[in-house]
């Protein structure tokens, strides 16, 4: 702008003599034509010069009132800029705090966690299912907590669904039976829990199995065998750290599934409980007649005093080792040493056990079982025995052994695949022998708490004294569903 004004003032300033003729008029000697009267030119000359001094004092006064409104501006920016640092800080600050605070609930909620009551683990003396070791892969999350009566106790539900259909040919025919699996019969399980100090827990149990057409009672001649409600559990603990577990009312005793500690996570239906899921099918003699001897009463793998009303003892564990001892309803008593270690890739866990049954013909009983895991290859080997001595000799007895492998063909469950074989003496009758060998395959699926499963068993009663009885063949598909 300065420059056009500039511009202006020379062009007012310009003299005649600098000015262009006019068009159209020819220029002429000096003294060619009149001459402008000198009194003009000097009204001209000052008009041009008070021109000139106008425009410098409009500069003047212009260019400092501009920088004036730039300075200003700048200001501003910088009070802005100012501002938001302020802001920034105040923003990160908070940030902070919420980050803090984030921290503070995540270290509440891993505490609430650690003092909610666990998922019974499997054979652990709750009765849940075969085998007091957990086996490798959980099927599913541990029970969910619901609202208790109690503000200070934590209320779990949890439970299964097991059904299963045998195709079963017993050497005169072949029919298709929809049971509910003895293995692990459907149930629902409440569990309480409240933390009294740091070292004692109180809990509770109930434990009610539900098995519509229970495997043990259908039969060939009793295909609907109805419903089974059965009190599995009914007790309270206390629980210390420090001093061990004692457990008053109905559940498992110390002896309880120390025939079953198994590894190779095929024991939903294939373990040393080698009757189950065909136990009430019937033999057939060599005439095609129906006899009265179940699968159930030619194999039994002497599980200790399993689930009575009683008190218990059981110690913490030392060195992976720990001991319980029961004193149940009509005088029975048990005692029994578990043992569960990891030695390199290898996992391993034993049972065994001394008991009283209390009954007429029998001075005491054994049980005892091992499995063995190779965590690298999934190979694993299981073998289980029991007994119980009698007062008139011919002691009845069960052996067993069983081959596994646990292979990850699927990101959605492991796949446990197994072989076994079990012997059988002095049963129903001191002149029987049984005998069985069987194969099963175990898909789990993970996330839904569910194990699909099929399993192909043979059984055979060798008799000396009565007739003699066909083999009974059986494929077996089910499934259990956790929740």
């Amino acid at each position: 702008m300065t420059r056009r004004y500039l511009s202006s003032a020379r062009n007012l300033a310009m003299t005649d003599e600098t000015m262009p003729p006019a068009c159209g008029e020819r220029r002429r000697g000096l003294d060619a034509g009149p001459v402008e009267p000198r009194h003009v030119s000097g009204h001209v000359a000052a008009l041009r010069a008070g021109a000139l001094l106008t425009l410098a004092l409009a500069v003047a006064l212009v260019a400092p009132a501009r920088a004036q409104e730039n300075d200003r501006l700048i200001e501003a920016l910088e009070r802005q800029n100012e501002l938001l640092q302020r802001q920034n800080e105040e923003m990160q600050r908070q940030n902070e705090e919420m980050q803090r605070q984030l921290d503070l609930l995540r270290d509440d909620i891993q505490a609430v966690k650690q003092r909610l009551p666990s998922a019974p683990v499997a054979g652990a003396g709750t009765g849940a299912e075969p085998g007091p070791v957990a086996v490798p892969g959980p099927v599913a999350a541990a029970p969910r907590s619901v609202t208790s009566g109690q503000d200070r106790v934590k209320l779990t539900i949890s439970g299964h669904i097991h059904r299963a259909i045998n195709l079963a040919r017993d050497g005169d025919q072949t029919k298709i039976y929809h049971v509910d699996s003895d293995a692990a019969n459907s149930r629902f399980r409440l569990v309480g829990s409240a933390q009294v100090t740091d070292d004692i827990e109180l809990g509770t149990a109930i434990e009610i199995g539900v098995a519509p057409n229970s495997s043990g009672d259908v039969s060939q001649d009793n295909e609907d065998a109805g419903d089974d409600f059965d009190q599995r559990i009914t007790e309270f603990t206390f629980k210390s750290k420090r001093l061990g577990k004692l457990s008053v009312g109905k559940g498992s005793t110390a002896s309880d599934n120390t025939a079953q500690v198994d590894l190779s996570g095929t024991n939903v239906v294939l373990y040393s409980s080698v009757n189950h899921p065909v136990g009430g099918l019937k033999f057939v003699d060599k005439d095609g007649e129906l006899t009265d001897v179940q699968i159930n009463d030619v194999f039994k793998n002497f599980d200790g005093l399993g689930r009575e009303s009683r008190i218990q003892y059981d110690s913490p564990k030392f060195a992976g080792f720990s001991f319980g001892t029961t004193y149940a309803d009509d005088q029975r008593v048990d005692a029994a040493l578990r043992w569960a270690a990891e030695i390199g890739e290898f996992k391993a866990a034993a049972a065994a056990s001394i008991f009283d049954p209390s009954k007429e013909d029998v001075d005491y009983g054994l049980a005892s079982s091992g499995s063995i895991l190779h965590q690298g290859t999934g190979l694993n080997l299981t073998l289980a025995g029991g007994m119980e001595k009698t007062d008139t000799g011919g002691d009845r007895y069960q052996g067993y052994i069983k081959g596994g492998w646990i292979a990850n063909f699927f990101d959605f469950g492991s796949s446990h695949f197994g072989v076994h074989a079990a012997r059988t003496g002095n049963l129903p009758t001191p002149s029987d022998m049984g005998w069985t060998v069987g194969a099963a395959y175990v898909q789990r699926l993970e996330d839904f708490g569910t194990e699909l499963y099929t399993k192909l068993s043979v059984y055979d009663l060798d008799r000396d004294n009565d007739e003699s009885v066909d083999k009974i063949i059986a494929l077996t598909a089910g499934s259990r569903v956790k929740f």
